[in-house]
């Protein structure tokens, strides 16, 4: 069973649209937060965690793409690990501006890690409430990773699989150094998003 907790920061939409939209997915709870633009990431997502009751919870976000087997894969992968928290740090990323998918860290899969994608974390609710977001926008994900190794737990990076990480071209220009170190520093593993072969 699948709860979602969805927060609209800074803007709004009609709950009964929003719930029409939920069924339509399958999903058979929806919880809707709001919060202004002035509170900070972190802030929300300790509220969301807070919202929720089930025993693992997953951040999500709201531009990347997630397979159908994404939340089963991450719980199999809690479970053979006994981490506290799991996510990916070998992944796909697709770049918009040249229409590209690029693996990312293949060699860094099914092993330890000390940092994960923040997209991709995945753990028992324990971990969530005994180390919470700092009150933070920008590093917010790292500082919580760094809090659970802190606190003796361990990350592991499951496989590349299920997940894309999407990097859209922006209005004012189409390319940009940190498109560049990606592909210096990934495998491109093809033109196109590769749905078909990455959302299993």
């Amino acid at each position: 069973e699948v709860q979602l907790a969805l927060l609209l920061h800074g803007f709004d939409a009609v709950d009964a649209e929003l719930q029409a939209l939920a069924r339509e997915a399958g999903i058979a709870e929806l919880i809707v937060l709001r919060a202004d633009r002035t509170t900070s990431l972190g802030a929300n997502l300790n509220r969301l965690v807070e919202a929720t009751d089930g025993e693992i919870v997953a951040k999500f976000d709201d531009d990347d793409l997630y397979g159908q087997h994404y939340l089963a894969d991450a719980s199999f992968a809690l479970d053979y690990s006994g981490a506290e928290l799991v996510g990916k740090e070998a992944r796909y990323l697709y770049l918009e501006a040249i229409d590209a998918t690029v693996l990312q860290n293949p060699h860094r899969e099914h092993r330890w890690a000390d940092l994960v994608g923040g997209p991709t974390m995945v753990g028992h609710r324990s971990t969530w409430v005994s180390t919470p977001f700092e009150d933070r926008t920008l590093g917010e994900d790292t500082a919580f990773q760094r809090a659970v190794l802190s606190a003796g737990g361990g990350i592991y990076s499951a496989d590349r699989y299920n997940f894309i990480q999407m990097r859209s071209a922006r209005a004012d220009h189409t390319w940009s150094i940190g498109d560049e170190r990606i592909l210096a520093n990934g495998t491109v593993h093809g033109f196109g998003r590769a749905d078909s072969h990455v959302l299993l």
